[in-house]
């Protein structure tokens, strides 16, 4: 019988390609957002006895960001000084936490509102506030209110007229125009006086901010009619805002902010991009897990080891988040200072990765479904930067709040009015993305 070699023919190879574990980690922690990391580290900390959280009297002056309050409270030595000071952690401690009963809008305003009325107008001014809509606006029409009531018009207007001087400013106006002058009702200087004057005369300008022809008509320069599109978007077109609408309002606002996963601010000496959460500052290995794995115990070693690849994975995500703050600094700069949506320059997920020289789905892991708060205070989803359509759909919200009331802008003429911003969109875009946004036609809008 011959020898030889025997074939099996099952027998084939494979490759394997193993990938590293902290890369994989990195991955996961840079997908989640600021609240779900925050569940991630207190289950690695249950799971891993040699990570732990670094306790307040550690954190010594090397590890812990300045902190201008401490000094304020070092040199005041007035008890009554120190105590006013508000909590160190404030983002531990919001203000929101410790209120258990805001008076709504109804009870803010019936406050200001019935002690100015005469007896008998006093149950008309509560009805009058209670047809307020959630954002201050008057949505009943008055002859609604006289048949509810049996109230005169002359009358109804002289209670609306006296809710009109009401706080917040702006509450009880029948459309965003009229809210927005009462706002500067009080104000006799030359540039309120001037924004009333673009409000009530010349309000397609304004919508299409065409400065020239406004400083034409005004006699004035062209910087100065610039200072009055400030002025006018500095004013509050939700007076009500703020305000609870209904006993569990507040908890239901408050439980669903936006968390924002990066800060950026901007001060005097710059631009300051934060990350809000843990990292290597606030977590730390366990000294004496740390002894015994130098000794070369292998259990507390394997612990030790993953202890250092999470805080490694933090700071990873920490950095990427970071580097994505300072590209919105540098190539949104325009939007993230004012917050004005034309300023949004067209940005894809790949192109930010390009640039960063990282994986397109790491942008995508630490963008998607999150959000930026820009130097306005705003927060913004990250969405915006990457979906064009989302800015002309706001843009065109922005159209339709300066509209006239009684003039209302068809699909075409917001069509113009954008490509006058630099933005062509055909009128069937108009009308498709206004559909999108729920936001009515012209004539729908003007029965309204």
């Amino acid at each position: 019988m011959s020898q030889g070699f025997r074939f099996n023919a099952d027998l084939h190879l494979t490759t394997q390609t193993k990938v590293d574990p902290r890369i994989v980690l990195t991955s996961k922690l840079i997908e989640l957002s600021s609240i779900e990391l925050e569940t991630a580290i207190s289950r690695e900390i249950e799971e891993n006895p040699a990570l732990e959280r670094v306790e307040e009297e550690e954190a010594t002056e090397e590890n812990r960001p300045e902190d201008i309050l401490s000094k304020v409270s070092n040199d005041h030595d007035d008890y009554e000084s120190r105590r006013g000071l508000p909590d160190r952690d404030e983002e531990a401690n919001d203000w929101l936490d410790y209120v258990s009963d805001l008076p709504d809008l109804q009870d803010h305003l019936e406050a200001q509102l019935l002690p100015r009325l005469e007896p008998q107008f006093r149950n008309l001014g509560s009805f009058v506030i209670g047809s307020l809509n959630e954002h201050g606006y008057l949505g009943t029409p008055i002859e609604e209110i006289a048949m509810a009531t049996g109230n005169s018009f002359e009358e109804i207007e002289a209670v609306i007229a006296q809710l009109q001087q009401c706080e917040p400013r702006g509450v009880g106006a029948r459309g965003v125009v009229e809210c927005l002058i009462l706002q500067l009702s009080d104000e006799d200087d030359n540039m309120s006086c001037h924004a009333k004057l673009l409000l009530t005369e010349h309000l397609t300008d304004l919508i299409a901010r065409n400065a020239k022809s406004l400083a034409k008509k005004l006699c004035a320069d062209i910087k100065y009619v610039y200072k009055l599109f400030d002025h006018v978007s500095s004013l509050n077109p939700y007076p009500a805002e703020g305000f609870s609408v209904g006993p569990s309002s507040l908890q239901a606002s408050h439980a669903h902010r936006a968390q924002p996963e990066i800060v950026l601010t901007r001060s005097e000496i710059g631009w300051t991009v934060e990350t809000p959460g843990y990292d290597q500052i606030t977590l730390k290995v366990n000294h004496q897990f740390q002894k015994h794995a130098e000794k070369g115990e292998n259990h507390a070693r394997h612990y030790v080891v993953r202890a250092n690849r999470f805080l490694q994975a933090l700071g990873q995500r920490r950095n990427v988040l970071h580097r994505i703050g300072r590209y919105l600094i540098e190539n949104q700069a325009g939007f993230v200072t004012t917050g004005q949506f034309k300023f949004v320059n067209e940005l894809t997920r790949s192109k930010m990765a390009k640039d960063l020289g990282v994986h397109e789905s790491t942008i995508s892991r630490a963008t998607m479904d999150k959000f930026v708060q820009i130097a306005t205070g705003e927060i913004i989803s990250f969405d915006l930067f990457f979906d064009s359509s989302l800015k002309i759909k706001q843009l065109i919200a922005e159209i339709l709040a300066y509209e006239n009331p009684n003039n209302r802008l068809s699909d075409e003429k917001i069509s113009k009015l954008l490509a006058d911003q630099g933005i062509k969109v055909a009128r069937r875009t108009v009308n498709k993305y206004r559909d999108h946004s729920k936001l009515l036609n012209s004539r729908k809008r003007r029965a309204a």
